[in-house]
């Protein structure tokens, strides 16, 4: 799950269009670094999720987010930054039956 960091003080600042240009570039970074059989989607205003279905490199995964972002924001010209927190967990088997247990 990744959360873009400060979405109210971006939309506040420099206007709502600004802000979905913001909740896109975190999508585009979730969606560009999972296996293409992930599914990712918009799972609140600022929230993305993605359910990946094989094992994969948690760690390496964040750090290729973070990368992407650090390399948007470097090349932007945007003078606000845009970040995500980001969150995972690995369940298997009949923990994921129930999302409110992940």
């Amino acid at each position: 799950m990744a959360d873009l960091d400060g979405l109210k003080r971006i939309n506040d600042e420099y206007g709502h269009t600004a802000g979905d240009t913001a909740i896109r570039i975190v999508a585009e970074a979730l969606k560009k670094c999972c296996h293409e059989d992930t599914l990712c989607v918009r799972f609140g205003g600022d929230e993305m999720l993605a359910v990946i279905k094989s094992m994969y490199d948690k760690k390496r995964m964040c750090e290729e987010i973070r990368n992407y972002l650090k390399e948007y924001n470097n090349l932007s010209g945007m003078p606000y930054t845009v970040a995500a927190s980001i969150g995972v967990i690995h369940a298997r088997g009949k923990e994921i039956l129930h999302f409110e247990n992940l």
